[in-house]
């Protein structure tokens, strides 16, 4: 929530921090506000599914985040869009714009974090499961080998974002196609890492 509270407090600079152009601030400062929004389900999400994993369940976070991406879809297509008439149908639509994608995106987040704590508070069957009995005390030891463990991927990401960040910030200069442009092929470029990913886990 604390990270919530920051970007919320930082979206109107951020964009101009990254060099994006005066006609790109208001439509960047409205995707960051509603995106952000999202941000305390996706930490539950990839934290829960990362247990998960590890506990050998590699077929729940898959179908919740499928289902979260999917979602997101069928959220974009009423939020970003005016209502208007296809096939001689009229389909509502709430004319948002890019907010409406933003929206959508923290939509589908929550209702999968939501689903992931569901499963995880409530399924006795699972390998991983929680119950009001247990003993929820901190317990030192766990949280130094987590740390011990973590600290290491943490400054990996911290590398690897603030690469992504500088990149981002050096394309936004050149220009919105420009930019739009390097998204389109980056997202392309990530799909030839997948397999890599799904070996890492």
């Amino acid at each position: 929530f604390l990270g919530l509270l920051l970007f919320q407090a930082l979206a109107p600079l951020i964009p101009r921090w990254l060099g994006a152009k005066p006609e790109v601030l208001p439509g960047a400062v409205t995707y960051l506000r509603f995106y952000t929004l999202g941000l305390p389900f996706a930490t539950v999400l990839a934290i829960l599914s990362a247990i998960l994993r590890c506990s050998g369940d590699t077929r729940t976070p898959l179908v919740l985040n499928s289902m979260a991406n999917v979602l997101n879809a069928i959220l974009n297509f009423f939020l970003i869009y005016e209502t208007r008439t296809q096939w001689g149908i009229t389909i509502p639509g709430a004319g948002m714009g890019v907010g409406g994608a933003a929206l959508a995106s923290a939509m589908a987040l929550c209702c999968a974090a939501l689903l992931m704590l569901r499963t995880v508070l409530c399924n006795k069957s699972r390998p991983l499961s929680c119950s009001p009995e247990e003993n929820y005390r901190p317990d030192g030891a766990i949280i130094r080998q987590a740390l011990r463990l973590g600290l290491p991927y943490i400054g990996e990401r911290v590398t690897i974002n603030l690469g992504q960040i500088l990149m981002t910030s050096m394309v936004a200069h050149v220009g919105t196609v420009a930019l739009a442009a390097n998204h389109i092929a980056t997202t392309v470029e990530g799909m030839c890492y997948l397999p890599a990913y799904g070996v890492s886990f």
